[in-house]
């Protein structure tokens, strides 16, 4: 049951907002907005104000706004309907919904990377057999420190240096016993898939992260550059 309602409160904040931005940008161009539900079915409760009716109904699973004469049939040729706009204002209203919900995507990202996130470290918590970690000596509990001179701290970090190398050996900094050993490993190559299907050739070394996780917060500039990568990449990992 908590389950079913923090979906049903997620799903109404993304509605409210996308609906929103439909709302806002019909009236800055003047259409008229007949209705704002949040909420399918009959009304519970609602009042008008002006020329809409905001309401609240009865089955919680999304909502919409009805703009004057947005049905063809329904249109009689008033300056205020949404068939009498130009095609620009009309693509505006339509477009100004999922823009909201980036927006909103972006603010939220923003705050999560400013308020902090548990973040896996580079402590090992298992080496495969047969690997390229086991041959070179890496051993559950060691540290990674650096890979090619270069210090990391996140296991996001060690990924993506693993995923953008492409010589056929690298040095590891590892720290074991309270010491830091330079450790050389020869990865395998292997060729894969990025996350749009491309090929791509990526490099395995055949461990696995340890349970050590740190807090990880970011100052109010780099939070909204890492909020923008994220939409970004989302935005297009959906197209």
């Amino acid at each position: 049951m908590p389950s079913l309602l923090i979906f049903l409160l997620v799903l109404s904040l993304l509605v409210v907002v996308h609906e929103w931005g439909h709302f806002i940008v019909a009236r800055l161009v003047g259409i008229r907005v007949e209705k704002f539900s949040i909420g399918f079915g009959p009304v519970l409760f609602g009042k008008k104000i002006g020329d809409t009716e905001y309401c609240f109904s009865l089955l919680p699973l999304g909502g919409f706004v009805k703009l004057a004469g947005e049905n063809p049939d329904e249109s009689t040729g008033a300056k205020w309907e949404f068939n009498s706009k130009s095609l620009m204002q009309k693509f505006a209203v339509v477009f100004a919904g999922p823009l909201m919900n980036a927006l909103l995507a972006f603010v939220l990202f923003w705050l999560i990377f400013m308020v902090g996130q548990p973040t896996m470290t580079t402590k090992v918590g298992k080496v495969l057999p047969d690997s390229a970690a086991k041959a070179a000596g890496l051993l559950e509990g060691d540290r990674i420190l650096a890979v090619n001179g270069v210090k990391i701290s996140l296991w996001e970090e060690l990924l993506d240096k693993l995923h953008n190398n492409s010589a056929p050996q690298m040095i590891l900094t590892v720290e074991r016993d309270a010491q830091a050993i330079e450790m050389p490993v020869s990865p395998k190559i292997q060729e894969t898939r990025d996350l749009f299907g491309r090929p791509m050739k990526a490099a395995f070394l055949g461990i696995a992260p340890s349970s050590e996780m740190i807090h990880v917060k970011s100052g109010f500039f780099e939070a909204m550059k890492l909020a923008w990568d994220r939409l970004w990449f989302m935005t297009s990992a959906i197209f």
